[in-house]
């Protein structure tokens, strides 16, 4: 009897490359302000915005909400993971 692997795709949220700055580029507020605004520290928006941290539900939310942008134009789902 051999064992049965499964391949099990993992989809990973990030952030368009260069939607969170441009967005802030754009209206003219900094980084620490938009994180303010959210209610998180800027520690937690920089991490998503750089890619080391996945955005929680409540950070996509928020993000959509102040900026006005749908889900595609600040996010892209990364499918190309697979764990065992």
């Amino acid at each position: 009897m051999h064992a049965c692997m499964h391949m099990l795709r993992v989809m990973r949220i990030t952030p368009q490359p260069g939607a969170i700055s441009g967005y802030c580029e754009r209206t003219g507020i900094s980084r620490d302000e938009l994180a303010r605004r959210m209610g998180i520290s800027k520690e937690s928006a920089y991490r998503v915005d750089k890619g080391d941290s996945d955005p929680s539900p409540a950070f996509i939310a928020k993000l959509m909400d102040l900026t006005g942008l749908g889900f595609d134009d600040l996010f892209v789902i990364d499918k190309s993971e697979s764990v065992a």
